[in-house]
């Protein structure tokens, strides 16, 4: 997989889909806690994508 440039190993969480909407929603004001619930996740990967910054939100 590697030899052919494809990416390997566990798929990154949240998508870049995801990592766009939750820009959006912490523009909006929504609270971390807020975004984690309407998204279905942990609220420490919400935390993660907004730490990772507006340059990994590909959306």
């Amino acid at each position: 997989m590697e030899a052919e440039g494809k990416a390997w190993g566990r798929p990154s969480r949240p998508s870049d889909a995801d990592r766009g909407r939750i820009a959006a929603m912490k523009q909006m004001g929504r609270s971390i806690r807020a975004i984690a619930v309407a998204l279905k996740v942990p609220r420490s990967t919400v935390a993660r994508a907004l730490a990772a910054g507006p340059e990994s939100a590909v959306a």
